[in-house]
């Protein structure tokens, strides 16, 4: 079933109707607007993570992710 047909069933529903949606973990959703604010609160921590050897960082275990 699409989302649009599951949700719509759902909220059909008396009570509690729940709705498993899987998403990307690692697409990111973006505002209609960006702040300078927002720009920096994001790049901040995610150089941090990749600093830390998640996501393919300098410091991963296979090493910094390339262009091939």
């Amino acid at each position: 079933m699409r989302l649009a047909g599951a949700l719509k069933d759902a909220l059909r529903r008396r009570g509690p109707a729940p709705v498993d949606i899987v998403t990307d973990p690692d697409a990111l959703s973006v505002p209609p607007r960006i702040s300078a604010e927002m720009v920096t609160g994001f790049a901040l921590p995610a150089g941090l993570r990749d600093r830390a050897g998640r996501r393919g960082g300098p410091d991963a275990p296979d090493g910094p992710r390339r262009p091939a």
